[in-house]
């Protein structure tokens, strides 16, 4: 499992850190391609010295995770899974047709977690990036809570979710191909 901080966070804190950092670095024009080669390079570092196949991975990004993380995903060749949310089709966000259009390209099984009472981001705006995810295996859950409150029992359905579509099911169902495990950032 690698974990990747996000701008302006843990030990890349340059100014104020958390929410008002990752607003200020994502208006940066080439914020969103910054990040992306970021985390390919970390990727592709972790594989080479662990002997993993780059090309086959799992991930998990809320918030920011899913804001860089879309784009990130979109990039890559092979993807197993992919556990995002926390994030919302609203174009007054920076770089928002970016992501949307990297939505469109992720093909992988998605889930996408939600909050109803999200004081940031609107339910509606969430629903609209999830129906742009170009998955046909996808699921929406939607939870009550505000932002950063996500159900412990989600939290729970969404490591089962990543762990069954990287080893293979556990219902009895066909074999998937294998994959290793890559998580971002959880939400601020």
């Amino acid at each position: 499992m690698l974990s990747v901080e996000g701008p302006d966070h843990g030990l890349r804190q340059t100014g104020e850190g958390g929410r008002a950092g990752m607003i200020a670095d994502l208006l940066r024009e080439d914020a969103m391609s910054d990040m992306c080669d970021d985390w390919n390079e970390a990727v592709e570092l972790v594989c080479a010295r662990n002997a993993l196949d780059p090309a086959r991975i799992g991930y998990f990004g809320l918030s920011m995770g899913s804001a860089y993380g879309i784009g990130f995903l979109a990039q890559r060749s092979r993807v197993a899974v992919a556990v995002l949310g926390l994030w919302a089709d609203v174009e007054a966000i920076p770089h928002n047709e970016t992501v949307l259009a990297c939505a469109r390209a992720l093909t992988a099984p998605t889930l996408f977690l939600t909050q109803l009472d999200d004081e940031f981001l609107p339910v509606d705006g969430s629903v609209s990036l999830f129906s742009a995810t170009g998955s046909a295996d996808k699921r929406l859950h939607l939870n009550p809570g505000v932002h950063a409150e996500i159900p412990l029992d989600e939290v729970d359905f969404a490591a089962q979710f990543l762990i069954e579509h990287m080893t293979g099911p556990t219902d009895g169902s066909p074999d998937r191909e294998m994959g290793q495990i890559v998580d971002a950032e959880p939400a601020p």
